[in-house]
């Protein structure tokens, strides 16, 4: 029995590590300029989209800076220049539920970015978490927030919402003002 709670115990740290390690990290692909052609998007005009049966509104944008200090003073910094700050309403009016994965923003070079998971931690947010989010069918806005970590020269960047279909058969993007 404690061989086996010692196993469990030894994995599930292992398993925190390397998330905690994946951090703000991302794949050299995601960083190359031209990875989306922006001319083939069409950004939403406002802040609200539509994506299948899924409603997105865009509440708040803010530039975080170069990094994020928590209330005990641990400080992050960015592994790519500066961190944005989105948060959002999502709402499912299909009749199943779908799963919040990952959330995507893209500059004006066509670079995407994904949720800096790790910022969840420095920070406090009247939102939810916005990673394997249960978006039930048919209920009220559900209110999440997602951090960034982007390019020092990033600009025009647009927020990619999609159907929450895997893969996904619908985006809209909508103009983050930054």
């Amino acid at each position: 029995m404690k061989k086996t709670l010692s196993i469990i115990i030894i994995a599930t740290i292992s398993l925190a590590l390397l998330f905690i390690s994946a951090g703000c990290r991302y794949e050299a692909t995601y960083t190359e300029e031209g990875i989306v052609d922006r001319s083939e998007i069409e950004v939403v005009s406002g802040d609200t989209a539509k994506a299948g049966d899924i409603s997105w509104e865009l509440i708040d944008v803010e530039d975080l800076g170069t990094e994020i200090q928590d209330e005990a003073g641990a400080v992050l910094t960015p592994v790519r220049g500066k961190f944005v700050f989105v948060s959002f309403s999502v709402q499912n009016s299909s009749d199943e539920g779908r799963t919040l994965y990952d959330m995507k923003v893209i500059d004006s070079k066509g670079r995407v970015y994904s949720i800096c998971t790790e910022a969840y931690g420095y920070f406090s947010s009247n939102y939810s978490a916005c990673t394997l989010a249960n978006i039930p069918p048919g209920g009220n806005p559900l209110f999440f927030s997602a951090s960034f970590d982007i390019n020092l020269d990033s600009e025009e960047l647009v927020l990619e919402v999609t159907d929450l279909l895997k893969p996904p058969q619908q985006k809209a993007y909508i103009d983050l003002g930054i």
